[in-house]
């Protein structure tokens, strides 16, 4: 009955630390690495394929691409329609609409697909700028492969103890490293998924800006420069002048109490014999 007790509250806590980690653990995939549950869990404990030619190296690719296109609403519906054909998904969007119509949008496409949905997509409108960059993430991926064994054989054997303990210390400090090792254990797992998601699937970042007429143009962006500019130099000088008058009040201020304490000593009777 007391190794039940002891197993019923250790398993608690271990929910609790797992709990805790998971909303407090750092984003796995940097700035646009997110992946929705479905890909996860296709994703998870998967051994990806490594590039024979590169050595057995494991590459992961981001794209950046910027657009013009004729109209936003129709371009962002056809670049959904051709990612979604690949077997691509949305991982984000974002828009800029102060000056001109501006929409960014981030994708993760199968790797193996990539460089069709790329072409695809340039037919959409006018291509200004496109970077790809590289990674190669096959030592992260092994250091937490090596990772995750170590733990599951510490694991097996913190099982086999803890059946053969009887006192209360031995259960509690086993239960509690058995805690832990399922903390890490889950974050780990996550990791590796996360990684193997990143070779699997390439990060898209596509920015559509729509085509503006030379007169809109100048209004809504030329004159928005202009505007910034003199705003940003009119700050400028604000702030100049009031660090002048910061230091000129102190000083101003202590000139006059100076000459009034000049004046008011010649001022002052001499005292008679």
């Amino acid at each position: 009955m007391k190794k039940e007790l002891i197993v019923g509250f250790v398993s608690a806590l271990a929910t609790f630390a797992v709990t805790f980690m998971l909303f407090n653990m750092p984003d796995l995939s940097g700035t646009a690495s997110k992946f929705s549950q479905e890909s996860l869990g296709m994703a998870a404990r998967s051994e990806p394929a490594a590039d024979e030619e590169s050595g057995g190296s494991m590459l992961s690719y981001s794209l950046s691409m910027t657009m013009e296109v004729l109209s936003l609403e129709t371009s962002e519906s056809d670049v959904k329609t051709i990612v979604a054909g690949a077997g691509g998904y949305l991982v984000g969007a974002s828009g800029n609409y102060d000056r001109e119509n501006q929409l960014t949008l981030r994708f993760k496409v199968p790797t193996s697909g990539f460089e069709g949905v790329a072409g695809s997509l340039k037919e959409l409108g006018k291509l200004e700028e496109e970077s790809l960059s590289v990674y190669d993430v096959k030592s992260e991926y092994d250091e937490v492969a090596a990772r995750i064994e170590s733990l599951e054989t510490e694991r097996s054997r913190l099982i086999e103890l803890f059946g053969r303990a009887n006192e209360t210390s031995d259960l509690v400090e086993i239960s509690s490293r058995l805690s832990y090792v399922d903390s890490q254990l889950t974050y780990l797992n996550l990791r590796e998924a996360d990684i193997t998601n990143q070779v699997e699937f390439t990060t898209l970042s596509l920015t559509l800006k729509e085509k503006m007429n030379p007169v809109s143009k100048f209004v809504f962006v030329g004159m928005a420069s202009l505007v910034d500019e003199f705003s940003s130099g009119f700050n400028s000088s604000l702030s100049l002048m009031s660090r002048l008058v910061g230091v000129a009040v102190p000083g101003g201020a202590l000139a006059l109490v100076i000459i009034a304490a000049l004046k008011f000593a010649k001022k002052k009777p001499k005292k008679r014999r």
